[in-house]
């Protein structure tokens, strides 16, 4: 299922929307947000310092959801509707680009860190 989704996630990632905007990953664990390198930076990154994941993101119930450009979502999202509806488009400038994503018949709590840092 998530090999049908490269397509996409390859061009908006080719389109640098991921370097702003995560990928997001609820499921199986905490929520798992990848950002990509691209350019200079992508050249220089020590792929030795990368860890594998001390649990299994898509275990049980899990949700992905794609960053995309307001241009490309209209395309984007028919494109993934009939690969699986565990996986999702969203625009890439709506809020600070680390949007929630929606876990199917799962409930996401949020947190007004506001009133967290309240004297």
């Amino acid at each position: 299922m998530l090999d049908d989704a490269t397509g996409p996630a390859a061009m908006l990632i080719a389109e640098e929307v991921t370097r702003a905007a995560p990928i997001i990953l609820s499921g199986g664990g905490p929520q798992l947000r990848i950002y990509t390198l691209h350019g200079e930076a992508a050249m220089e990154a020590d792929l030795d310092q990368e860890l594998s994941l001390p649990f299994v993101p898509t275990a049980g119930d899990w949700a992905l959801s794609l960053p995309a450009s307001p241009e490309d979502l209209e395309a984007v999202g028919a494109a993934l509707a009939v690969i699986s509806p565990r996986i999702s488009v969203r625009d890439s400038t709506d809020g600070d680009g680390v949007a929630v994503a929606s876990r199917p018949s799962a409930s996401i709590p949020i947190i007004n860190t506001e009133e967290l840092e309240r004297p």
